[in-house]
């Protein structure tokens, strides 16, 4: 948050989970606002993989 590095999706998760958890709904808002650029990319890629359905392989 210092703007020495880029936010990452790991870093962004924990400070979503904080922010839900001491209700700073404006806060967690104005982080997805300030940074969301920087975890886009990464974001994008996880929720595609999520929506994609499970190969399972029959043994």
């Amino acid at each position: 948050m210092s703007g020495k590095k880029r936010m990452t999706l790991g870093d962004m998760e924990r400070l979503t989970y904080l922010t839900e958890f001491f209700e700073l709904e404006n806060y967690g808002i104005a982080l997805w606002k300030e940074f969301g650029d920087d975890v886009k990319e990464p974001f994008e890629a996880m929720m595609k993989m999520l929506d994609e359905p499970e190969c399972i392989e029959d043994r």
